[in-house]
């Protein structure tokens, strides 16, 4: 009994080992302006040492156009129709992946980006990216209404 109480610990040391956290980072630019498109990065890094096939999903905010990609599933949230991004990205070892998508603000006001959900298939890890928020303001020469 001992000796398979040690070995269920060395296996579960082993697993804590092998894991590896992997860091998201959303980043676009903070202020635009009315009319101007915003583009929008997600970065992070394969840390294994064999290729991983990763799922993105970006829950895109109401009151935006989609630019590139001009096309999104369409999902139901709390009731609410939202635009969802999904990519499948094949992600070589140790290697730095980066999405873009650009999106148009409809109206002046403050904006969030909810955090990027991405998950490893092969263990089904999920990590989370940051939120983003972002001002959509007025040209001081333009009429915005």
């Amino acid at each position: 009994m001992k000796k398979i109480t040690i070995l269920i610990l060395f296996l579960l040391l082993i697993n804590l080992v092998n894991a590896q956290d992997i860091e998201v980072i959303k980043e676009a630019k903070n202020n635009i302006f009315y009319q101007d498109n915003l583009d929008v990065n997600i970065k992070f890094k394969n840390p294994y040492n064999n290729s991983r096939i990763f799922l993105i999903k970006e829950i895109l905010p109401q009151g935006i156009s989609l630019v590139n990609p001009d096309k999104a599933e369409i999902e139901l949230h709390n009731g609410i129709k939202v635009n969802i991004y999904n990519w499948e990205i094949n992600a070589s070892p140790n290697n730095i992946v980066t999405i873009n998508y650009i999106i148009k603000p409809n109206n002046l006001g403050s904006y969030t980006l909810r955090p990027s959900i991405i998950k490893d298939k092969l263990n089904n890890n999920i990590y989370l990216s940051n939120s983003f928020d972002f001002i959509v303001n007025c040209k001081s020469n333009n009429i915005c209404e």
